[in-house]
């Protein structure tokens, strides 16, 4: 008997909420997904369930239009106020109409479509970062300045190409 191989139990077993569940599922889709970058002006609303990009109809799930909703700063209440006063097509022109002025006023932007290639549909809609790029001028007046602030003596200091 002393020789069973007795397992620990885990002394603290963990439960994951919905929003941790919901994070781990939207990384794995930027992972594994095909992604696609566009302006925000070249999408259009068709309904709930497809979109139109540059004239080309694309269907999307619930997820990701709702995450194209949060980026043009509409809420998942006033499309659904939308749709219950207003008819159906014109609920979608107003939506188009919406996300047309937010982007006069906030300036254009792009988004990073990340689509399924087995469903063939957009799974998760987001906006781009902006990425600021240093450029070797900057680079090296930043380099100086922490070398001259710390007094640090370079001994070589040459690039190889």
């Amino acid at each position: 008997m002393s020789n069973i191989l007795q397992l620990e139990t885990p002394k603290l077993l963990k439960s994951l909420n919905k929003s941790e569940i919901k994070d781990v599922y939207y990384k794995a889709i930027e992972l594994d997904s095909i992604k696609y970058e566009t302006s925000i002006s070249d999408i259009i609303f068709l309904n709930n369930s497809s979109i139109s990009i540059n004239g080309s109809e694309v269907k999307i799930t619930d997820n990701a239009y709702v995450d194209l909703l949060n980026v043009c700063k509409l809420s998942e209440s006033a499309d659904s106020s939308f749709k219950k006063i207003i008819k159906h097509e014109k609920t979608y022109n107003l939506l188009n109409n919406l996300k047309k002025e937010f982007v006069n006023n906030s300036g254009d932007f792009n988004v990073v479509l990340y689509g399924n290639s087995n469903t063939k549909s957009i799974v998760k809609i987001k906006k781009r970062k902006k990425v600021e790029y240093i450029d070797n001028e900057k680079f090296l007046e930043f380099s100086f300045d922490i070398i001259n602030k710390h007094n640090l003596q370079i001994i070589d200091f040459k690039v190889d190409s």
